[in-house]
C-alpha cells in the first residue's frame, strides 16, 4: 500500500496481535488506533461488571483510572519535557527525532493517555441505563448545562499552547458531548438525528483506512511546501481529503464489507433469522413493517412484534434486572445464573 513499507513478518505481526501502537512499524502504520481499541475494549466488561455488582459506588473507581490517566498525561509533559503539539514538532524538525518517537508512543498512542474519554463515555452510557425515563430538569438549569458544554467543546479547539489544555482536552471535550448527549436538545436533535448520517457511519472504518494514503499521497506530490497554514486552508484541504477518502471508502464496502457480510448472515444465520432481520430492515420511519398477506409472512410479523414487545417491556424493569438482561442477552451471565 502507498505510504507502508511491509517489508518483514514483525511488521505485519504487529497489527495481528494488536500491538502496534506500543511496537510501531511502517506497515500500515495508522492502523495503530484500531489496536488502541481493541486494548480500551479489553477492560470494559470488567468495568461494566464493577458497575453491576456495586451500583451506588461502582464509578468511583473509573473516576480513579480517569484521574490516574490525567497524572500520567501530566508527568510525560513535565518530567519527560514532551513537546505538547506532536504536528507543529514534526513540521518543525529536520528529522524524526528521539522526542518526537517519543511523544508518539508514550502519549499519542498510548492507552493510559487515550482512555479517559473511553471512561467518560462509559458513565454516560450507566447513566443511561440507571435512568430509564427522560432526564427532567428546568429549562434554565438546561440552558445553563449547555452553555457549559459548548465552553467545554469550544475550549478544547481553540484554547492550545500550554500543558493544562493538552492534559485535559480530551477530558473537556467529552465531557461536553456527554453532557449534550445526556441533555438531548432539540437542536442537537434535528441536527445530528437525521437517517441520512447512517451511511456515513457505515462508511467511517473506509474512511480511517482511505485517508492516510491519500493524505501520504497529497503530500509527496506537492510541488512546493506547504506554506498557507492558515485555519481556512486547513479545513479546505481537510475537506477535500474526507470527500476523496469518502469515495474510495464506499468503493471498499461494495467490493468487500457488504459481500462478506452478506456471506456471513447466510452462513451463520439460521432461515428463520435471516427473514426476521431482513423484516425488521423493512420497517419504516414511524415505526410500522411491511408484510405480505400470505401465511408464513403473518407468522413472521408476529415474532418481529413479539421481540418489539419484549424490548419495550425492558423499560418497565428495575435497574439491576435490566443490566442482568442484557449481560445475559450478550452471553455474559448464563440464562439461570443469579447475582
Amino acid at each position: 500500500m502507498f505510504g507502508s513499507k511491509c517489508d518483514s513478518t514483525w511488521s505485519i505481526l504487529s497489527h495481528f496481535v494488536f500491538a502496534s501502537n506500543f511496537l510501531p512499524t511502517q506497515c500500515v502504520p495508522w492502523l495503530w488506533h484500531v489496536a488502541l481499541d481493541f486494548q480500551l475494549y479489553l477492560i470494559f466488561p470488567l468495568l461494566v461488571l464493577l458497575l453491576i455488582k456495586f451500583p451506588k459506588f461502582g464509578w468511583l473507581p473509573i473516576l480513579g483510572l480517569i484521574a490516574i490517566c490525567l497524572i500520567y498525561r501530566t508527568l510525560a509533559f513535565t518530567v519527560f519535557d514532551l513537546p505538547i503539539n506532536i504536528f507543529t514538532k514534526m513540521l518543525s524538525a529536520q528529522k524524526f527525532d528521539r522526542v518526537i518517537e517519543n511523544t508518539y508512543r508514550f502519549v499519542y498512542t498510548a492507552p493510559f493517555s487515550r482512555a479517559p474519554p473511553f471512561f467518560i463515555g462509559i458513565l454516560t452510557g450507566w447513566c443511561f441505563l440507571a435512568q430509564p425515563t427522560a432526564l427532567t430538569i428546568s429549562a434554565t438549569k438546561s440552558a445553563a448545562l449547555q452553555c457549559l458544554a459548548l465552553t467545554l467543546l469550544s475550549a478544547s479547539l481553540f484554547v492550545s499552547g500550554n500543558i493544562p489544555h493538552a492534559v485535559l482536552y480530551r477530558c473537556a471535550w467529552s465531557c461536553g458531548v456527554a453532557i449534550l448527549i445526556t441533555l438531548a436538545p432539540g437542536w442537537l436533535v434535528f441536527v445530528l438525528g437525521s437517517q441520512r448520517y447512517v451511511v456515513l457511519a457505515r462508511l467511517s472504518f473506509g474512511v480511517f483506512l482511505a485517508h492516510e494514503p491519500i493524505l501520504l499521497y497529497r503530500l509527496n506530490t506537492l510541488h512546493q511546501p506547504i506554506s498557507d497554514f492558515t485555519l481556512t486552508n486547513i479545513i479546505f484541504q481537510s475537506l477535500a481529503i474526507y470527500v476523496v477518502s469518502l469515495g474510495l471508502a464506499w468503493i471498499l464496502a461494495m467490493v468487500i464489507e457488504i459481500p462478506l457480510i452478506t456471506l456471513e448472515r447466510r452462513v451463520f444465520m439460521g432461515p428463520q433469522k435471516l427473514a426476521v432481520r431482513q423484516r425488521r430492515v423493512s420497517f419504516s420511519e414511524n415505526g410500522d413493517t411491511i408484510f405480505g398477506d400470505d401465511e408464513e409472512e403473518m407468522v413472521e410479523e408476529e415474532r418481529v412484534q413479539t421481540t418489539r414487545d419484549e424490548i419495550l417491556g425492558e423499560s418497565e424493569m428495575k435497574f439491576d434486572e435490566k443490566a442482568k438482561n442484557w449481560l445475559k442477552t450478550c452471553g455474559i451471565l448464563e440464562a439461570d445464573s443469579k447475582c
